[in-house]
C-alpha cells in the first residue's frame, strides 16, 4: 500500500463512528483504500470516480455555530475544503482551503478527522463518489 494511502486508511481507523451510518461509509472507505492506491483525483472532475475530498470545519468557540460557504458546482452550503493533492495529507489539505476559500491562515488545524463520510456528488461536477474527510479548525488567525 501506497504510504499516503496508508496514512489515510490509519486516520479513517481512528475516526470514533458517531452512527451506524458512519460505520458504514467507514467500513467501505477502509475496504477501499486497502483494494486500491488510486484514491486522489488526477483529472477533473471524475477521475478517478471515488477519491478523497477533506474540508475544515470552523467552529465559532462562542457559541458552536459552523461556518458555511456556497459550493458553486454543487449548489449546496457546505464547509470550506477540496480535493486531497496526490500525497497530501488531509489535514493540509483542510489548511489550505482556509486559506484558497476564506482568506485566512489556519493557525492549528486539527491532525487528524473527527468525521466521514461517502457521498455521490451533486450538481455541474455530478457523477463521482467523495469520500469526505471532515478536519476541525482549532483556531483561525484573520
Amino acid at each position: 500500500m501506497r504510504s499516503s494511502v496508508a496514512a489515510v486508511h490509519d486516520l479513517v481507523s481512528a475516526i470514533a463512528p458517531a452512527d451506524d451510518l458512519e460505520a458504514e461509509h467507514q467500513a467501505s472507505t477502509l475496504a477501499w483504500l486497502s483494494a486500491t492506491d488510486d484514491v486522489f483525483r488526477r483529472v477533473k472532475p471524475v477521475t478517478p470516480p471515488r477519491h478523497l475530498v477533506s474540508y475544515v470545519l470552523p467552529v465559532d468557540p462562542s457559541d458552536g455555530s459552523l461556518l458555511l460557504v456556497a459550493h458553486r458546482n454543487a449548489g449546496l452550503w457546505l464547509p470550506p475544503g477540496g480535493h486531497v493533492e496526490p500525497d497530501e495529507h488531509p489535514a493540509l489539505t483542510a489548511g489550505r482551503a482556509l486559506t484558497e476559500e476564506l482568506g485566512v491562515a489556519a493557525d492549528a488545524v486539527a491532525p487528524a478527522p473527527a468525521f466521514l463520510t461517502v457521498t455521490r456528488t451533486v450538481g455541474a461536477d455530478a457523477g463521482h463518489t467523495d469520500v469526505t474527510l471532515l478536519v476541525a479548525a482549532n483556531s483561525v488567525s484573520v
